[in-house]
C-alpha cells in the first residue's frame, strides 16, 4: 500500500478560522484535498490580527478536533496563513561575486549564499519580522536581466528579492497555539504571497494578472507576472464594512450578514426596482441594499486600481483580475470589476493543483485560502510520510541546517563586508541607520455556519519596471 504524505493549512480570517487537511501519495505531485473544517472567529480577530486569544483558540481546537475525529488522526503541526493590514512587502538588493573565476558559470550554490545574505538582512522596524523571502528576478553582471541565472555566466549576479514582513505579536500569538491547543506552525505565510498558485492559471501568471481577495477585515491584492510576485498590499477594507453599510439601512434587529449572503448584489442595476423584502415590519428595497454594497465594492475597486497604477504594472497586467473571498459570492461582482477596470475579471472558480475528494465536494471561496496555505506548505517542503495518526514534522535536518549555516559562515569569511544593499529609491543610502537594511517605499493604502466541507506598498526597482516596458518611461513614480 503507499505511503501519504499530509499536509495541513489553517486560514486564520477575520470572519472564520478554516483548516484544511491534503495529502500526496509517495512519488506522486497530485495533493487531493481529504477534508475541510470551518468555524467562525466569534470577533476573536479585527482585521487580521488575534484581539482575543481565548476565543481565537477555542476556534482553532474546533477545527482541529473536528478533522482529527473524521479522517481519525492527531494533528500536532500545521501551515499557518495570516493577511492583516501591517503585512508588508519590501524590495531588496543585493550581490555576489560567481565563485568559479575560471569559466564563471554560476551554480545554485552561488544563488544559495545570495539568498542566505538576504535573510540576515536588519530591519529598521524592530516590532517587525521577516515571514518570507522569494527572488523577483537577478541582474548577471549588474546588466542581463535574468529570472534563474543558474549555468549562465558572468562575474557577479546582483539579486532582486520580495520580503514580506509581518508584526512580532501577531506571529507570538499563532506560535503560542503550540501550548494551548497542540498545534505547531510548520511555517507561516502570507496569504497574499501564496493564493495565486492555486488561484490563477499558469498562463495569467505569465502574462500579468492581479488576484484579489476580499476577505472580512483585510483584502489582498496580488500582481503576478513572469510566475512571480511582482507586489502586494494589504488594505483594512472588507466583507465587515459591507456588513455594517447594510445595516444602516435595516430595522434595528435585521440580520445584514444574511441579507447579503441571501440577496447581496454588487451592481445595483441588475436588481429589479420592485423587489421587496419585509423585514421588522418594514419594506427593505432590494436594490437600495444593492446600491449601499456597490458604493463599498467601488471603494475597495478603487484602491486596488490605485495600487496597480502606481506600482506600475497597469499596462503589463494582460489576464485582468481574478476575485475570491467571502465577497466573491456577491452577484455581480466580477461584472463590476471589470467595468470599472476595463479589463477581464473573472472568479476563482477553478482550483489549481489539487484535487477534489469528489464532483460533489465543493471550497467556497471564504474557503478556498485555507486550502492555497496547504498546497503552500506541500510545496515549501515535504511533510512526513507516516502510517500512524501523527501530521507533522521538523521540515530540516539537523545535518541539512549545519550545512547551510556553514556555507554561510564560510561566504561572510570572505566577504565581512558583505551585505544587502539599499535600492535606487533610498540614492544608494542605507536605511535607518545599518548597513544591512531593506528598501521600501512611500505609503499608498462566508461562510455563517459552521462547514466540514469542502502596509507598506512596495515599489519594484526602477531598472527591473522599465526592462518590463521595453525600456520605455513610466509615470507611476517609481523609484522616484
Amino acid at each position: 500500500m503507499d505511503e501519504k504524505q499530509y499536509y495541513v493549512g489553517l486560514d486564520i480570517g477575520t470572519t472564520n478560522v478554516v483548516m484544511v487537511v491534503g495529502s500526496r501519495v509517495a512519488g506522486s505531485q497530485t495533493i487531493k484535498i481529504e477534508s475541510l473544517s470551518s468555524e467562525p472567529s466569534k470577533k476573536s480577530i479585527v482585521k487580521g490580527l488575534v484581539t482575543n486569544r481565548s476565543v481565537f483558540r477555542n476556534s482553532v481546537n474546533a477545527v482541529k478536533k473536528e478533522l482529527e475525529k473524521s479522517l481519525d488522526v492527531k494533528i500536532e503541526q500545521a501551515y499557518f496563513g495570516v493577511g492583516n493590514a501591517d503585512v508588508r512587502g519590501v524590495v531588496v538588493e543585493d550581490m555576489i561575486a560567481v565563485r568559479n573565476k575560471e569559466t564563471g558559470v554560476i551554480t545554485k550554490e552561488d544563488i544559495m549564499l545570495l539568498e542566505q545574505r538576504i535573510h540576515k538582512v536588519e530591519l529598521r522596524e524592530l516590532r517587525e519580522t521577516i515571514i518570507n523571502i522569494e527572488p523577483i528576478c537577478y541582474y548577471i553582471n549588474g546588466t542581463k536581466r535574468v529570472l534563474d541565472p543558474v549555468g549562465m555566466q558572468g562575474s557577479y549576479v546582483v539579486g532582486h528579492y520580495l520580503i514580506t514582513l509581518g508584526i512580532k505579536d501577531a506571529i507570538a500569538a499563532l506560535k503560542a497555539l503550540k501550548n494551548a491547543v497542540g498545534l505547531e506552525a510548520q511555517q507561516i505565510f502570507a496569504n497574499a504571497t501564496i493564493g495565486y498558485k492555486l488561484l490563477v492559471s499558469e498562463q495569467e501568471a505569465q502574462k500579468g494578472v492581479v488576484l484579489v481577495d476580499i476577505g472580512g477585515g483585510i483584502t489582498d491584492v496580488t500582481i503576478i507576472r513572469e510566475g512571480r510576485i511582482q507586489a502586494f498590499k494589504s488594505f483594512g477594507l472588507g466583507s465587515e464594512n459591507i456588513d455594517s453599510d447594510i445595516k444602516t439601512i435595516l430595522p434595528p434587529n435585521g440580520n445584514a450578514v444574511l441579507i447579503k449572503h441571501k440577496y447581496g448584489c454588487a451592481m445595483a442595476m441588475d436588481v429589479p426596482e420592485n423587489q421587496v423584502l419585509q423585514m421588522g415590519g418594514r419594506d427593505v428595497l432590494l436594490r437600495n441594499v444593492a446600491a449601499v454594497i456597490e458604493a463599498r465594492v467601488m471603494d475597495i475597486i478603487d484602491l486596488v486600481v490605485g495600487f496597480v497604477r502606481e506600482s506600475g504594472f497597469e499596462e503589463l497586467i494582460e489576464c485582468g483580475y481574478v476575485l475570491t473571498g467571502g465577497a466573491t459570492e456577491l452577484k455581480s461582482i466580477s461584472d463590476l470589476f471589470g467595468r470599472e477596470t476595463l479589463r477581464p475579471c473573472r472568479c476563482a472558480d477553478h482550483l489549481y493543483n489539487v484535487e477534489m475528494p469528489s464532483d460533489e465536494e465543493v471550497v467556497t471561496y471564504g474557503q478556498q485560502m485555507a486550502v492555497a496555505v496547504m498546497l503552500a506548505g506541500a510545496s515549501y517542503a515535504p511533510s512526513n510520510v507516516f502510517k500512524g495518526a501523527l501530521i507533522g514534522t521538523d521540515l530540516h535536518s539537523e545535518s541539512e541546517q549545519g550545512a547551510a549555516d556553514k556555507g554561510v559562515e564560510e561566504e561572510t569569511a570572505q566577504d565581512p563586508q558583505g551585505g544587502v544593499k539599499p535600492t535606487a529609491e533610498d540614492g544608494g543610502q542605507a536605511v535607518g541607520g545599518g548597513e544591512n537594511q531593506p528598501t521600501e517605499s512611500n505609503d499608498t493604502p462566508t461562510e455563517i455556519n459552521k462547514q466540514s466541507r469542502f502596509r507598506k506598498l512596495f515599489k519594484p526597482a526602477k531598472s527591473i519596471l522599465n526592462n518590463l516596458l521595453g525600456g520605455g518611461s513610466t509615470n507611476s513614480g517609481v523609484g522616484e
